[in-house]
């Protein structure tokens, strides 16, 4: 009965974080001028794995190859890079 608890509380854990990330996702798109399509609601909204104009990239759940390193993701994360000035 205990180990039921524990699988239904990590299921329910994982889809709440997954609703959280689709949540930033997309206020960032918004914010940082990456999304074409009108504001909607958190739970029909399918996050793009890349997303970039010419001023930011915000990247979900990728992995990301830099000059000293491979970034791999395993859990929902969300990076976003100003292109002018190459901040994360």
């Amino acid at each position: 009965m205990m180990m039921m608890i524990i699988i239904i509380a990590q299921g329910y854990y994982t889809h709440c974080h997954h609703q959280a990330a689709n949540i930033v996702h997309q206020k960032l798109a918004i914010k940082c001028g990456l999304s074409k399509v009108p504001p909607m609601p958190y739970y029909k909204y399918e996050p793009q794995s890349v997303l970039e104009n010419f001023s930011y990239k915000l990247y979900y759940n990728s992995t990301i190859i830099t000059n000293r390193t491979t970034i791999t993701v395993d859990k929902m994360q969300l990076y976003l890079t100003k292109a002018s000035k190459k901040q994360t």
